[in-house]
């Protein structure tokens, strides 16, 4: 096997340049996949016949610490240059090993559009955080979209902030038992009433505002929902189906019993 080539910058100590050198590596077993880096999915074969028609002309870009290279961009390039047999060119990028994630996740969102799901399993795989591990297994789950998990489980903060602090691996439920039971209500108002879409983010995203409400009923609602069937619409958003679902709840009821669930 031959030696990996590397060559180091002589000036490598600016600030805003982080690029170091760059290294040719035979060694495949010196390679590993940055913690929290996207696995391989899809892609390979057009990656394949890429290369195979044109040959390698992008570099994989990677922390250099102690002998062995963290792949920050580039892994799927990694896989298929390996498969061949062939030498992994390699930009070298000055960097702490506690560095590595902010890196990855820096490059992965810049250059290409890192999905919820990503930063999902990024966090989970790199920090082991609660919050996010029941996350996952919520998603897994339910098959609901992680924004609207992540808002219904953290009802209370804003979706902006909501938003930056799940991609910032400091996202957290806040609003746990509500989060649970808009999913178990949801899924019985879909079994047993002609809320059939109850399962839908749209619905889910209304239906918290009104299970928030300290007078909310789940056994009225499914009564309700029974008795006033024909007043079930499939609506096009979350607020709209808030207003539904006050309107069902407190359908026919006296002035005494009325709730107001969403305005």
């Amino acid at each position: 096997m031959k030696k990996d080539e590397i060559l180091l910058f002589k000036d490598n100590k600016i600030k805003e340049d982080r690029v170091i050198g760059i290294a040719k590596v035979y060694d495949y077993s010196k390679i590993i996949n940055a913690e929290g880096n996207r696995h391989i999915t899809v892609g390979i074969k057009k990656l394949r016949e890429s290369i195979d028609k044109h040959g390698n002309v992008t570099s994989i870009t990677a922390v250099m610490h102690k002998g062995k290279y963290y792949v920050v961009d580039g892994w799927h390039r990694v896989y298929v240059l390996t498969e061949k047999g062939v030498p992994v060119s390699i930009t070298l990028v000055n960097a702490t090993k506690k560095e590595i994630n902010k890196i990855l996740i820096v490059l992965n969102t810049t250059q290409k559009s890192w999905t919820p799901v990503d930063y999902m399993n990024n966090w989970v795989e790199v920090t082991g955080d609660p919050d996010y591990i029941a996350l996952q297994e919520l998603y897994e789950e339910y098959k609901v979209s992680l924004g609207t998990l992540t808002h219904i489980y953290n009802y209370n903060t804003p979706k902006t902030h909501n938003d930056n602090s799940f991609r910032d691996g400091e996202w957290k439920a806040a609003t746990k038992e509500l989060g649970k039971k808009v999913l178990v209500y949801a899924s019985e108002l879909e079994e047993k009433t002609k809320f059939h879409f109850a399962m839908n983010s749209r619905f889910l995203d209304g239906f918290v505002e009104c299970v928030s409400k300290k007078g909310y009923n789940q056994d009225r609602m499914v009564k309700q929902a029974r008795k006033y069937s024909y007043a079930i619409n499939h609506l096009d958003k979350a607020k709209d189906h808030a207003l539904q679902i006050n309107e069902i709840f407190n359908k026919g009821k006296i002035e005494e019993e009325l709730i107001v669930l969403a305005v």
